[in-house]
């Protein structure tokens, strides 16, 4: 725009310049022209310095604006710059923050790795410790258990109650001993026990079966009546059939006329 009112403006001038010479050479050539072809060509002078005038003023709005127009995309040019550099910054800020939330993310998941790991040890231990305690008290259950079992055995295997022949009456030395059986009992009641009647060969077997019962439902009687509970206890009459020594002595006799007693978990 600003050439083309250049070219305008150069035209004016041109035509004026022209214009100028005309009237000179006019009024050289001839003073006595028409008064109004003269006053023709000075009001085509006025209108051309008008227009020339316009153009130079149109001229100047258009420059005026142009330097606007540059100010405005200076300063836009330097408002984008500033905004590409904040972009930037902006771009740099979250690729470091996302960095360092992968790095807090990395070191939670190491650090909830690491306390996993630790309660799995720590259970691992608990179990173990608890193994060796359950290993420990299993094994003092199986002491107890064997040395209650043994002073049981032991017990029984030195009380033999005896009666005399043809009776069931209990001798003070057989409630000597079943007083301590008694007590034994009482203390292990997680057991059960039969109690086994016995007789030596002499009489009729039938007899010596009736009697034998007669005589382990006579201990019985006995132990219930110090203490002992009921229902852990059961008898059983054999007769003679199981003697344990010779019934051809008075005293072989002697020691198969018993009660003894059968442990049974």
């Amino acid at each position: 725009t600003l050439e083309k009112d250049k070219s305008v403006e150069e035209n004016l001038t041109k035509t004026l310049e022209e214009t100028k010479e005309k009237l000179l050479t006019l009024a050289q050539e001839n003073e006595t022209k028409n008064n109004t072809e003269i006053q023709s060509l000075l009001a085509t002078k006025s209108d051309l310095e008008g227009n020339l005038t316009a153009e130079l003023e149109k001229k100047k709005t258009l420059e005026e604006e142009n330097l606007k127009l540059k100010e405005t995309l200076e300063k836009d040019k330097s408002v984008e710059e500033n905004l590409t550099k904040t972009l930037e910054e902006t771009e740099i800020k979250l690729a470091t923050l996302a960095r360092e939330k992968e790095e807090a993310k990395k070191l939670m998941a190491q650090k909830a790795e690491k306390e996993r790991l630790a309660k799995e040890k720590e259970k691992a231990e608990k179990l173990a410790i608890q193994k060796a305690e359950e290993e420990k008290l299993a094994k003092l259950a199986k002491e107890k258990g064997e040395a209650e079992e043994k002073k049981l055995l032991d017990t029984f295997s030195l009380t033999k109650v005896e009666f005399k022949y043809n009776s069931m009456q209990l001798t003070t030395t057989s409630k000597r001993l079943l007083d301590n059986v008694a007590k034994v009992m009482s203390e292990n009641l997680h057991y059960h026990y039969n109690i086994q009647g016995h007789t030596d060969n002499r009489g009729k077997d039938e007899y010596n079966l009736k009697l034998s019962a007669k005589r382990a439902r006579k201990v019985k009687e006995y132990l219930v009546s110090k203490g002992v509970d009921n229902s852990i206890l059961t008898t059983e009459g054999l007769g003679s059939l199981q003697p344990i020594a010779s019934n051809d002595t008075k005293e072989g006799r002697l020691l198969n006329r018993r009660v003894v007693f059968e442990i049974i978990k």
